[in-house]
């Protein structure tokens, strides 16, 4: 199994989300996941600014997730 972060923008003021998108990091431990999504969800409200956060009633949701690792081991 490996681990998605997948991060959401949504917006207080409007009660929308943007579609969901994925960190192109896979984890192989939840902690690790998790960390990183506090890490860039900073990030991003850095990126935006203090003014289109307020405005907007911006917030970042995150989660983690397993998933499938689709390479398969080929024994020779």
């Amino acid at each position: 199994m490996k681990i998605i972060l997948l991060m959401i923008i949504c917006s207080a003021i409007d009660g929308s989300c943007d579609r969901p998108y994925q960190n192109k990091t896979t984890f192989s431990d939840w902690d690790s996941c998790m960390r990183q999504g506090y890490i860039d969800s900073l990030q991003i409200l850095d990126l935006m600014g203090t003014e289109y956060v307020n405005e907007n009633g911006a917030y970042i949701r995150f989660t983690c997730k397993e998933v499938e690792d689709k390479r398969k081991e080929i024994n020779i």
